[in-house]
């Protein structure tokens, strides 16, 4: 979720205010520099001979499982984004339930190939006896870091990453190169078994987490008491903290629009457009990940919503 620096959304970069005294990350996990190392090293534990996954995920999340060369099923979700899925009678095969933007309630299946994709939600409260893989660089400025929890003990990685901070540096300073730079640095994550980098242990102590809790459940409360109603998605905020607030419009809004104003909206994921799940295709058509981050203010966050809806209103007279 890159976008260019100035305006409103994009990654999270360092502006230095902050002083390192807060919580850095979970004493109880076991720590890789990226969740897609988290979840080959859960592969190569539980031993799986395929995997389930909804239609529409990211495509680095089942990189671990097709470089086993495991075959992957894909499974429906709902309008609330919820799986569609019975727990497969087989044994052998490992199941991904994903929380998507941290909003998503999921069911409470426990088992040793269970594995929650909660790498939008941050605060979701791991559940004793089956896998859970968070990262903190969706939500946070640092370079990589990826809690894994499950109800077997991974081997720790032998050493850590060493990522560039370019990016989150240039992104804090409204420099233009920081788009570049981002892509740059999520080129070179990987699956290889790594601990996070120092630089995000240190980073990460210095992000108040109980303000971008606040923030952003203020935020996404904000956007959906405007856009809620016409939203095509059933999201409801829970007790967590939401990436973005989703917003899937009753007709497509072109990013542009968005862009134009210098809203960053992503697009989640351009892989899926032509997904045979149409569903999924139109997830990542359509679907406007609005920006909820605490470098907004509520005033920001209602011109965000002013600006959905006068693309909605061209959209529909089209």
């Amino acid at each position: 979720m890159t976008s260019p620096p100035g305006g409103f959304g994009g990654f999270m970069g360092i502006d230095g205010s902050a002083a390192p005294t807060h919580a850095s990350f979970p004493t109880d996990a076991t720590l890789f520099a990226t969740a897609r190392a988290g979840l080959a090293a859960i592969l190569d534990t539980t031993q799986p001979t395929c995997v389930h996954a909804p239609a529409w995920i990211c495509d680095t999340a089942l990189v671990a499982a097709r470089e086993r060369g495991l075959p992957v099923h894909a499974y429906p979700i709902d309008t609330a984004l919820r799986p569609r899925l019975s727990l497969p009678a087989d044994d052998d095969a490992l199941v991904i339930l994903v929380d998507y933007f941290g909003v998503v309630d999921l069911p409470s299946w426990t088992g040793l190939r269970i594995v929650v994709d909660a790498t939008q939600a941050w605060d979701r409260v791991p559940v004793p006896g089956r896998w859970t893989v968070k990262s903190a660089r969706k939500l946070f400025g640092v370079p990589d870091g990826a809690p894994v929890w499950g109800p077997r003990p991974l081997p720790p990685p032998p050493r850590a990453a060493a990522h560039t901070t370019r990016h989150l540096v240039l992104r804090g300073l409204g420099d233009e190169a920081a788009l570049a730079a981002a892509r740059q640095h999520e080129a070179a994550l990987s699956t290889a078994p790594l601990a996070p980098s120092p630089e995000s242990h240190a980073l990460l102590r210095t992000v108040d987490q109980d303000h971008h809790r606040a923030t952003r459940r203020a935020h996404f409360r904000r956007l959906h008491a405007r856009l809620g109603a016409g939203n095509r998605l059933q999201v409801e905020l829970g007790s967590g903290m939401p990436l973005a607030y989703p917003y899937l419009p009753p007709e497509p809004i072109p990013l542009g629009h968005f862009h134009r104003a210098r809203i960053w909206v992503p697009q989640l994921w351009a892989e899926r457009t032509d997904d045979p799940d149409p569903w999924a295709a139109e997830l990542s058509r359509a679907l406007r990940p609005l920006p909820v981050d605490p470098r907004l203010t509520a005033a920001q966050v209602d011109h965000i919503a002013e600006v959905t809806l006068r693309g909605l209103d061209r959209a529909q007279v089209q």
